[in-house]
């Protein structure tokens, strides 16, 4: 019978281990789902410490103290990224108000691309063409549209000019709710770059600590050896992103 009973648990033994496995990804999946607000920054925290750990080691080689030193990357990186967001917002916002403004040239370029590459319409030429040609007729189809909007509103207007009717308008909404529908949209981005910026400034702190409590988790033996592979991949990868920052 324990003969028996022995099999049976041997046989038991992996279709135990791969549930154990699928409920462990399934716990995983769901924290991760359900803590994305956190998790999300931790790990672009983690990553712009590696960023920023260049930084420190440069300006501590020049005898800036620890703390000073992380403050002065970390702020630097601060400065970098709200600028970087104000002139990609005002690209984006000046891009939107300048398409109008070409559509028309744009569908000149088109019917010039489309006339070039007519011969090769069954290739990828004229495939690329129709596809060009789509989006300029979509493009001018909406100016035309604002236009036309525009033009029928002040229709109504000039229609309505002879009976004008009597229109009060209260201001219901005080100074605490109009600063909360401007800066709503920013608040959350602002957020999660203050959270990310504080993973980044205590795992800047705490990189030999973290990197100790990595190793004696791990369970190796060659301690020296360990420390040394992971400072070198920790210093290669630093740099990896900073050379991906500047190219990009």
């Amino acid at each position: 019978m324990d003969i028996v009973a022995s099999r049976l648990l041997k046989q038991a033994v992996p279709l135990f281990s791969a549930l154990a496995i699928c409920l462990l990804i399934l716990a995983v999946s769901t924290i991760l789902y359900f803590g994305q607000e956190i998790f999300v920054p931790f790990a672009l925290g983690i990553l712009l410490s590696f960023m920023l750990a260049p930084i420190v080691n440069a300006l501590q080689k020049m005898h800036v103290p620890k703390i000073a030193a992380v403050g002065i990357a970390v702020f630097g990186a601060f400065v970098a990224i709200m600028v970087l967001g104000f002139v990609i917002v005002s690209q984006l916002s000046s891009l939107a108000t300048e398409i109008p403004r070409y559509a028309g040239t744009l569908g000149q370029k088109v019917q010039s691309i489309a006339a070039a590459g007519a011969s090769e319409s069954d290739g990828p030429i004229g495939r690329a063409v129709s596809a060009i040609e789509r989006v300029a007729a979509d493009v001018q189809g909406a100016v035309a549209g604002e236009e036309g909007a525009e033009a029928g509103t002040e229709a109504q207007n000039s229609g309505t000019e002879a009976n004008p009717i009597a229109v009060r308008i209260e201001n219901q909404s005080g100074p605490l709710s109009t600063a909360l529908a401007v800066l709503g949209p920013v608040i959350g981005p602002i957020g999660t770059l203050g959270i990310v910026i504080v993973f980044a400034i205590f795992i800047l702190l705490q990189r030999e600590d973290l990197r100790n409590r990595l190793i004696r988790l791990a369970g190796t033996d060659d301690l020296q050896q360990t420390t040394a592979a992971i400072d070198d991949a920790a210093r290669r990868l630093g740099r990896l992103l900073l050379f991906q920052l500047a190219v990009n």
